[in-house]
């Protein structure tokens, strides 16, 4: 998968460095990813929901343990994912970011 932004996940590293180890992982693994599908994806991250907006995909990935959560657009055709949030579990569960989207 062609990742977008990588700088995001280092800037939630800059602010919460105990998730670095996880989102470095997390990257490595879904840039070399070939995803064609969510049933592809939750075979590699089973802890991964699928959320709609606006005739919109969003991967929710459950990073670290259930610590952090990266929510991220997708583009199954051209192997694409945009970073748009990583947050951590009590921001996530706030449901703000929804608004956001």
């Amino acid at each position: 998968m062609h990742v977008i932004a990588r700088k995001t996940l280092r800037e939630f590293s800059a602010l919460h460095p105990k998730s670095a180890k996880c989102l470095d992982a997390w990257w490595l693994i879904t840039s070399k990813a070939k995803w064609a599908d969510f049933a592809q994806v939750k075979k590699t991250f089973a802890a991964t929901d699928l959320f709609h907006k606006n005739n919109r995909q969003y991967l929710i990935f459950d990073i670290g343990g259930n610590k952090y959560r990266i929510v991220a657009s997708v583009t199954w055709a051209s192997f694409t994912m945009y970073i748009k949030f990583v947050l951590t579990h009590p921001e996530y569960e706030k449901q703000s970011w929804k608004n956001r989207l």
